[in-house]
């Protein structure tokens, strides 16, 4: 897929009448419903089909939700492979334990039977047959060492597609919110679409084990959402929800590198940003995951006091925000492993969240670096511990939590 460049995005105002004609097409809206049901490559073949009819010289400023959807499903689908992966993985794993087992279960005399039965005429391979078993196990090897690198070229080429899809769709926005004549009701709408698009920036970077990167999309959005002062259910959970993803994205890095090493970004320029030093992601961590629940209580608590009859689909936002809270709260301590580093680090987070004060604490979040390497505005969150009905759940995978957004908020 050719991707046009910054210079030939058209300069004009937001056409809200295209974007219309856009979303209403059979195409556009078979691809969004396929990827909420989980059909991830029908959902690529509807928008990437849709976007063929657009090639032309020029991209107008519209077309930013077709490239963030048909990214966003990509991530989907890149996301559920890795998932595939890992289930194989545990198969394989759960296979080699059982076999020992199998093999004890025959009985002695049997096998001492069958090996009377064999003689030596049997045990012995001809020099020919020996060849061309050597000769098949390399030719095997070999088409497994050809599908492994199939697997791995296709895999990034899914990423780039990706990547280049999020970003026109970043750029996009960024065109249209830097017109002199949007109106606000737009620049409000279009933030919040930005936001979206920023957080599967995110995501992939999570894929990829780029938490730093992670970290700076998805303290962005923090921002951009921050700004959206709308009361209702769908805004407050999105907003706790980038405060999670900066929770796990923290999580993650200790899982991967331990508190001994420090969040780095690299500059477009090739310099390395600290984002974060290795012993602060603990406290970073429960600073966002308690920002998180604190919007969530202030959101139950006003929902009972205005008696509010929330929607099925408001309560299944709120529950799925719990269940990132609760799974957060069950890897947290979970973590650490036998070295010394990893233990302080959990005994940190274990004195930080049982702690039953009821003084509030203040942990100053670091401000990250944008894509630009400007500086976000520093947040100061004041943060108390409060008591949380945690939700019961299957435990899922380390990223489980990045497709959420996608299947539940969009």
């Amino acid at each position: 897929m050719q991707m046009e460049s910054s210079s030939e995005i058209e300069q004009s105002i937001w056409d809200e009448a295209k974007e219309k004609l856009l979303i209403s097409d059979p195409r556009f809206e078979g691809g969004v419903m396929c990827r909420q049901s989980g059909e991830y490559e029908a959902s690529i073949e509807f928008f990437a089909e849709l976007l063929k009819t657009f090639e032309s010289s020029s991209t107008p400023l519209h077309l930013a939700p077709l490239y963030f959807n048909y990214g966003s499903s990509m991530v989907c689908n890149i996301e559920n492979l890795i998932e595939d992966e890992d289930e194989e993985k545990d198969l394989a794993e759960n296979d080699q334990k059982e076999t020992p087992i199998l093999e004890s279960s025959i009985s002695s005399r049997k096998r001492s039977n069958q090996e009377a039965n064999l003689n030596s005429d049997e045990h012995e391979l001809s020099k020919h047959e020996g060849i061309s078993a050597e000769a098949a196990e390399e030719e095997e090897d070999d088409d497994e060492e050809e599908e492994d690198d199939d697997d791995e070229e296709e895999g990034n080429d899914e990423d780039e597609v990706a990547w280049q899809c999020l970003d026109m769709a970043r750029e996009l926005y960024q065109k249209a919110l830097a017109h002199p004549m949007i109106t606000n009701e737009l620049e409000k709408r279009l933030k919040q679409e930005l936001a979206r698009t920023i957080t599967r920036i995110g995501d992939l970077n999570m894929f990829q084990n780029k938490f730093a990167d992670a970290l700076i999309e998805y303290e962005l959005s923090i921002k951009l959402r921050s700004e959206n002062k709308d009361p209702s259910v769908e805004n407050i959970c999105r907003l706790s929800d980038s405060n999670m993803q900066v929770a796990f994205a923290y999580l993650e890095h200790l899982t991967c590198h331990g508190e001994g090493n420090d969040v780095v970004a690299e500059a477009s320029d090739g310099s390395q940003i600290i984002v974060a030093q290795g012993k602060e992601c603990a406290q970073q961590a429960i600073a966002f995951r308690d920002q998180a629940k604190q919007l969530l209580e202030s959101l139950i608590s006003r929902l009972a006091q205005e008696k509010i009859d929330c929607s099925k689909e408001d309560k299944d936002l709120i529950c799925v925000q719990y269940q990132l809270l609760s799974d957060f709260n069950e890897r947290m301590p979970q973590r650490g492993s036998s070295s010394s580093s990893s233990k302080k680090t959990t005994d940190l987070f274990v004195k930080l969240s049982t702690n039953t004060t009821s003084q509030s604490r203040t942990i100053e979040i670091n401000p990250c670096m944008n894509t630009c390497a400007d500086r976000v505005t520093s947040m100061v969150l004041t943060t108390t511990q409060i008591d949380m009905h945690t939700r019961k759940m299957e435990k899922g995978k380390n990223n489980a939590h990045v497709v959420r957004e996608e299947n539940t908020l969009n």
